[in-house]
């Protein structure tokens, strides 16, 4: 690899879970993120892998992970032997735990996007949610984010 496809920096995809064995959308609630229940998914340090694990790794469409809209539910996933629902994806830099309790998140911030489940044009505002999605985490990764 040449030093050009290097990104600088090693990053960590994470997934945050809360345990919601029967989480549907409409008539019932679904918990919170459990922010001490997530998992690494994903590492890369160059443009190379990054692009490599986008591409084959289905975080890069976020309905897939969050919204059924044909089974109107939101989907559980079997992690360990456990049901949980994915929550959230976070992406933090290497050694970089990701919860408020990390040194280096003292003094932090969070970027959140809020999927809402309510707009009639299911296909379209799905499409623009994942290229805000993937706009944002290669500005990120690409130091594009001033003080990221």
């Amino acid at each position: 690899m040449t030093k050009e496809l290097g990104l600088g920096r090693n990053w960590v995809l994470w997934e945050h879970y809360d345990n919601a064995p029967d989480a549907q959308y409409g008539g019932k609630k679904t918990t919170t993120a459990s922010w001490s229940n997530w998992q690494k998914i994903a590492w890369f340090n160059d443009i190379i892998t990054f692009w490599q694990l986008w591409e084959s790794m289905p975080f890069s469409k976020l309905e897939k992970y969050f919204y059924s809209h044909e089974q109107n539910s939101v989907p559980v996933y079997m992690v360990g032997d456990e049901k949980k629902r994915i929550a959230t994806f976070s992406l933090f830099e290497t050694g970089i735990q990701p919860n408020w309790e990390d040194a280096t998140n003292k003094h932090g911030s969070e970027y959140r996007f809020n999927l809402s489940l309510e707009h009639r044009d299911q296909q379209s505002y799905s499409q623009f949610l994942n290229k805000l999605w993937e706009n944002f985490v290669v500005d990120l990764i690409s130091g594009n984010i001033p003080h990221a």
